[in-house]
């Protein structure tokens, strides 16, 4: 069963029927109520196949992110439509250090540069061993959170 997080921290369980993002609207108890990310501080939702879908409110900002992976650096994703053509790309936030960093292709190694540089053994594979590939960002973030060793 789907079930959302508030703000006093208690798991509450419902059925999720829609999110755009800034509100997601939760069936509980046969009533339908919607919630703003100031109103609760995540929600998880299971599609098909078992697979589950958290998404997290993040303080300061007015939306829901999608997380890909959590940790010392949490990754998170969403789709983005094009103004113009209507084609569909996902872009991608990082959370480090309580800061939001909205993840672009301009730079994008110079970027992850700086967000890895204090674990020695994920920035030589990045830069030296040629490991990762820009484009493999979640790989990169998995394996940052894993770092045994930060400066």
């Amino acid at each position: 069963m789907d079930y959302y997080i508030n703000n006093s921290n208690d798991t509450i369980q419902g059925y999720i029927q829609k999110n755009n993002y800034q509100n997601v609207f939760i069936k509980e108890d046969g009533v339908i109520k919607s919630y703003t990310p100031a109103q609760i501080k995540s929600f998880t939702y299971f599609g098909g196949k078992g697979t589950e879908n958290k998404f997290v409110s993040i303080p300061g900002e007015n939306r829901f992110f999608n997380v890909i992976t959590e940790g010392r650096i949490s990754l998170y994703a969403d789709a983005v439509t094009d103004f113009y053509d209507r084609s569909v790309s996902t872009q991608y936030q990082i959370l480090k250090n309580n800061k939001l960093i909205y993840f672009k292709s301009l730079s994008p190694r110079k970027r992850i540069n700086e967000l890895i540089s204090d674990c020695p053994s994920v920035y030589d594979d990045f830069n030296l061993h040629k490991k990762y590939k820009t484009r493999q960002i979640i790989e990169i973030v998995e394996a940052y959170n894993q770092c045994k060793k930060y400066k």
